[in-house]
């Protein structure tokens, strides 16, 4: 290889371009196979602008089986999810998008014939179709003609006479309906607010007469807002598997045939991590039962996933992969005794469809489709190392720990210029309650291959650490968070990693909310903002948000203590809406924004840019015709890629003095 040339940071050539990123870039979304392995996934590419269609894979092969008059894709509880199941005779049971229907696919004929008559107004989602009788599909329903708000319940479908029976309703939400193996009982989980899923959640199981009915519906376990249950799926022998947090970490539980309480499953030094994280969609599946004895699963420790095989009867486990990482919703199903399929991502490798074979002598882990097709050699990615530093700037949690990854600047071409350091991007998840993996993201080694250095705060409220961890923003949403960033700054800038006169911060959503946070708190740290479809205005978020985040900010806001009078919480809305700061701000802001988004409406970003630009400062926003809370078109994708590299060309990179 050549000497690698010396170039300013931020300006080395890189054959990661903004090409590479949207070139035919497929978002791999929820998995699910048949009982003679045949394996179906949503996927998304950006060519077809947003619409998401059903993919079979047997046998090496892979082709498109969902005709393009459908979209699979779900809206129930907002963030949708869990568009698919397959039924014993092997049809695909999906929700439709474009008309809110459900219907059955026929892959072999791509027969699409309707389950229900649909209603524009009523959406369905997270299926589990009855393992002897495929004409029930347990479902859970979303009623928009009920005033002020939906309904949510969970029900059986009758699809051979096209009739809804409700199981349960009454409750705020629902989730994860499951047949047992022998289709004589049914779990679920369900929460009220103020809870979210991952505050406090109540597990039930009821036995289904099979006729539409229920009997004998017990609960099983959950506490509101203090116990978090998710992912109830029933072993091969009748057991009741699911995670909770009861412990701290959201940890493995049992419930036996034969017992009437559920124990945990403990795994000599797996008890500080956890097997789950936040549940903003349907359908989260991040392990499954292979046989009677054998758990597949995923362990995170430091927001980092890893891949497990848990012997039962010995209570020993074994890694499988420590590689593959971002591990998240509908991402893991059984195929066989022996082998699964897994979403994942890997250090090197963006987002892909696994097929992992455990049978001797080796483990066998295959790739059968990639998000994205490379040839880039390794040279040029950054690899994420986990970092912790103290709290040093702004909190009232000085000298705790926080965390995050760093990515430097890497390039097999290039160094950088004797005694300058790099300029730093600093970008804020969203959620708030999520947290940001270490896989290989192609956004990210776009700059890092240029010369920029990357820093993925996991702030206080992200998961992937624990509860306590995850509870730390409990009223102070808006403060702890944008402080944390700064203090990862102040920590990569002493320990002489990057160039403290060069930081930006960007973030979508909720990490849109930190960014424009962080740039009124803390000044003189930052250079440039990029804010994709962020909270400006918290009165207005509380206001017109959706069902299931109605009372989602009151926790982070006031934690337990949401004050009566209105004036009071108004105080606190504006301390932390940074619209109200903008006199503060001195750093130019990029806001990107869709138009119809309807978790952060483009009202909020009008009135920043205003707010910014009336005090004098440097504000621009552009507006994605027909886009959501998210990007999904291909020609959107780019544009909003060149907006922000040059952005970050003009306020970050500066010409190094001689």
């Amino acid at each position: 290889m050549a000497t690698p040339k010396t170039a300013q940071f931020g300006t080395w050539e890189s054959p990661i371009n903004i090409e590479t990123i949207t070139a035919e870039s497929t978002n791999i979304i929820e998995v699910t196979a048949t009982a003679n392995g045949k394996i179906y996934t949503v996927e998304a590419p950006p060519s077809v602008d947003g619409r998401c269609t059903i993919i079979e894979y047997q046998q090496g092969k892979s082709r498109e089986v969902l005709p393009p008059d459908y979209s699979a894709r779900t809206a129930v509880h907002g963030y949708g999810g869990a568009a698919i199941e397959t039924t014993s005779k092997g049809a695909v049971i999906f929700a439709d998008w474009n008309t809110k229907g459900v219907f059955s696919l026929d892959p072999t004929t791509k027969k699409v014939t309707a389950v229900l008559t649909a209603d524009p107004q009523v959406f369905f989602a997270d299926f589990d179709v009855h393992p002897h009788h495929p004409e029930w599909i347990l479902a859970i329903r979303e009623n928009h003609h009920s005033q002020p708000e939906e309904e949510n319940s969970l029900v059986a479908i009758n699809s051979a006479d096209q009739t809804i029976h409700v199981l349960a309703s009454g409750a705020d939400f629902y989730t994860s309906p499951r047949f047992s193996p022998t289709g004589d009982r049914i779990s679920w989980t369900q929460w009220n607010h103020p809870d979210m899923p991952w505050t406090g959640t109540k597990l039930f199981v009821g036995y289904w007469k099979g006729d539409g009915t229920l009997s004998d519906v017990k609960e099983i376990d959950g506490e509101a807002r203090n116990v978090s249950i998710n992912q109830p799926k029933w072993g091969p022998d009748g057991t009741l598997f699911y995670i909770s947090d009861r412990s701290g970490y959201w940890q493995l539980q049992a419930l036996r045939q034969d017992s009437a309480k559920p124990e945990t499953i403990i795994l000599d030094g797996l008890e500080k991590g956890e097997f789950s994280s936040p549940e903003w969609r349907l359908g989260s599946s991040t392990f499954i039962s292979l046989t009677s004895d054998t758990i597949v699963a995923t362990w995170i420790k430091d927001a980092k996933e890893t891949l497990i095989s848990i012997d039962l009867p010995s209570s020993k486990y074994s890694v499988l992969s420590d590689s593959l990482t971002g591990i998240n919703g509908h991402a893991v199903h059984r195929l066989s005794d022996t082998s699964f399929v897994v979403i994942a991502d890997s250090p090197t490798v963006p987002k892909a469809l696994y097929h992992v074979e455990l049978s001797q002598p080796r483990l066998k882990i295959d790739i059968l489709k990639s998000s994205l097709p490379l040839d880039i050699p390794d040279v040029f990615y950054s690899q994420a190392e986990h970092i912790s530093f103290p709290r040093t700037e702004g909190s009232d949690q000085l000298n705790t720990t926080s965390h995050a990854f760093y990515l430097p600047p890497k390039n097999a071409n290039y160094v950088g210029t004797p005694g300058a350091l790099p300029p730093l991007i600093i970008d804020m998840h969203g959620g708030p309650t999520t947290h940001t993996s270490p896989g290989l993201a192609l956004t990210y080694q776009y700059y890092t291959s240029r010369g920029y250095a990357v820093a993925l705060p996991n702030y206080a409220g992200s998961s992937g650490y624990g509860r306590k961890y995850r509870d730390l923003l409990d009223g102070a949403w808006g403060a702890l968070d944008p402080a944390d960033a700064a203090s990862c700054v102040t920590y990569l800038v002493k320990t002489g990693r990057v160039d403290g006169s060069r930081v930006g911060i960007m973030g979508g959503s909720s990490g849109g909310h930190a960014a424009l946070e962080a740039i009124w708190m803390f000044p003189s740290v930052w250079s440039a903002a990029v804010s994709r479809y962020g909270i400006s205005d918290l009165e207005i978020l509380v206001e017109d948000t959706h069902k299931f985040e109605k009372h989602y900010a009151f926790r982070l806001l006031f934690a337990d203590n949401v004050p009566d009078d209105e004036d009071q919480r108004r105080r606190v809305y504006r301390q932390r809406s940074p619209r109200f700061h903008s006199k503060e701000i001195r750093a130019p802001v990029l806001l990107l924004q869709g138009s119809e988004d309807r978790v952060v409406p483009p009202n909020q970003t009008e009135m920043m840019v205003r707010s910014i630009t009336e005090n004098g400062g440097i504000a621009k926003m552009t507006l994605f015709e027909g886009e959501g809370h998210g990007f999904r078109g291909k020609e959107n994708q780019r544009r909003a890629l060149e907006e922000q590299d040059q952005w970050w060309q003009k306020y970050l990179v500066r010409a190094e003095e001689a």
